[in-house]
């Protein structure tokens, strides 16, 4: 997730990359860390049945707003 997380902060916004995991679980913990870094999936699912991927897209993060 630290190497996904590091490559996704070096791409411009709007770019995507592909991850590629053995598990869904992995996908599901890489899929929570791309959303924390405000960034989307954009689409998920298997390749050959076997293998799990995603499609991530660069986003700026949004800062929350101020409440007042």
């Amino acid at each position: 997730m630290i190497t996904v997380g590091n490559i996704l902060a070096t791409l411009s916004t709007g770019e995507r990359m592909k991850v590629i995991a053995a598990s869904q679980e992995t996908l599901d913990d890489i899929t929570m860390a791309v959303k924390s870094a405000g960034s989307t999936v954009v689409s998920q699912g298997t390749e050959g049945g076997e293998r799990y991927y995603l499609i991530a897209e660069k986003a700026e993060k949004q800062e929350p707003s101020q409440p007042w």
